[in-house]
């Protein structure tokens, strides 16, 4: 049986949330530097900002109620077996 615990995947979520926090970034320094200071950069940079911390606080709330040492089995070899054994009794 292959399992692997439940924190790794929030590792590799916290990754990408690291690359999105980086690209953010990009995106503001260029806002700033190239002078696009409109209404609708402002709004749209508002737009990203609010629907990012709206997933990062409902992450937030489901990962709070789940046990990040509980395992999570990738492959059990038994649920081969059951393929074959299925029309036999």
């Amino acid at each position: 049986m292959i399992t692997i615990p439940f924190y790794i995947f929030l590792l590799l979520y916290l990754l990408f949330v690291g690359a999105f926090a980086i690209f953010l970034f990009i995106n503001l320094f260029h806002i700033f530097d190239s002078a696009s200071l409109t209404l609708a950069s402002f709004i749209f940079t508002f737009f990203i900002f609010a629907l990012t911390i709206l997933v990062l606080f409902f992450t937030w709330e489901l990962v709070s109620a789940i046990s990040l040492t509980e395992p999570v089995t990738i492959f059990d070899s038994t649920w081969i077996s059951r393929v074959f054994t299925i029309g036999s009794s």
